[in-house]
């Protein structure tokens, strides 16, 4: 998914669905004349492989969980997970550390009894009829196709190669072993946002966003700046990496590519970054839970 589709596209989604099913609470609250606050959902493990253990997929994964944890912590109510293979203890012991204790508490890791274990928790009507209930689609499709997405493989032909914020407006730099490459921006306009896509030819590339306000301090002196984004290294040679900062305070703000932890590669760096003022900015609707 993530060759189709930007990662932001891809949480401003998943948060439409979740306010989507809070909106679908609130309806079935009012039509059963209880509360109704929390959903169920059933996790089917059997196409899991090694290619779902991909650090950008997993990446973009925990940040999901993360923001469900903030935003959403009662939404759920228990997870069942069905034909968990054996690599799945790999996948949830790297999930764990992202997962509260309450949630933890709600994750059912089921047998080869699960169809049994599924109709003490789900009505039998409600329940697909692969998976052990009686619910069909009008044509007796098993799975409820109609109403069920069902995911599955994603055909490469929609694969895309290109994710450009400006586009053919890419700069270009080698960043050499040991060394880092920054860009100061004076802001002027609170309000103002900072945009970025960036990738490298191979081999990942650290990247943070630094602020100050007093012009004493040397602008390659970021140690002595506030941190707004701290270095993380980017699997940006896998993946274009984006994002975007909402500058709300006007001063200088230096965008720094690190490449000091590498003794032995230089890695070349192609970037675009724009700086829009608030007029435009306030029309950017960019989630990147990585900012906070």
């Amino acid at each position: 998914l993530l060759h189709c589709i930007k990662k932001d596209e891809i949480w401003r989604y998943k948060l439409y669905m979740a306010e989507k099913a809070t909106q679908m609470f609130k309806e079935q609250s009012k039509k059963l004349g209880r509360r109704i606050d929390s959903m169920t959902t059933i996790e089917d493990m059997s196409n899991m492989g090694l290619k779902h253990l991909w650090k950008p997929g997993l990446d973009c994964f925990f940040k999901l969980v993360k923001m469900y944890e903030e935003n959403y912590p009662e939404f759920l109510k228990r997870v069942f997970i069905i034909n968990a293979p054996a690599i799945f203890p790999v996948m949830y012991s790297l999930m764990k550390p992202f997962v509260s204790e309450d949630t933890k508490k709600k994750i059912f890791v089921l047998g080869s009894n699960w169809k049994q274990v599924l109709l003490r928790y789900i009505d039998e009507d409600q329940l697909p009829k692969a998976l052990g209930g009686t619910c069909t689609d009008k044509d007796g499709h098993p799975y409820c196709k109609s109403q069920i997405g069902l995911g599955g493989d994603i055909p490469k032909s929609l694969y895309k190669t290109e994710f450009t914020v400006c586009t053919d407006d890419y700069s270009t730099v080698v960043i050499n072993r040991g060394a880092s490459f920054k860009m100061k921006y004076d802001i002027r306009d609170a309000g103002t946002t900072i945009r970025w896509e960036f990738k490298t030819d191979s081999h990942d590339i650290g990247f943070g966003l630094y602020y100050k306000d007093d012009e004493s301090v040397d602008d390659d002196c970021i140690e002595e700046m506030i941190k707004l984004i701290c270095v993380e290294r980017k699997d940006s040679h896998l993946l274009p990496e984006y994002g975007s900062f909402c500058c709300d305070r006007t001063g200088t703000y230096v965008v720094n590519f690190d490449n000091s932890y590498s003794w032995t590669r230089n890695k070349r760096l192609s970037y675009a970054i724009d700086v829009l003022k608030p007029e435009f900015s306030k029309n950017i609707q960019t989630l990147d839970v990585a900012e906070t």
